[in-house]
């Protein structure tokens, strides 16, 4: 999911510093999703 976050989000504009960054797993049998977002 990672690669793709905020592509295009603000035109052509690059923006520093702006990401986020996901992984999906198992914890105790069961999947899982963790997201986490630095909107600076």
């Amino acid at each position: 999911f990672s690669p793709l976050a905020g592509h295009e989000l603000y035109g052509k504009e690059e923006v520093n510093s702006g990401g986020i960054v996901t992984g999906v797993g198992l914890i105790s049998g069961r999947f899982c999703m963790i997201v986490a977002n630095d909107p600076s």
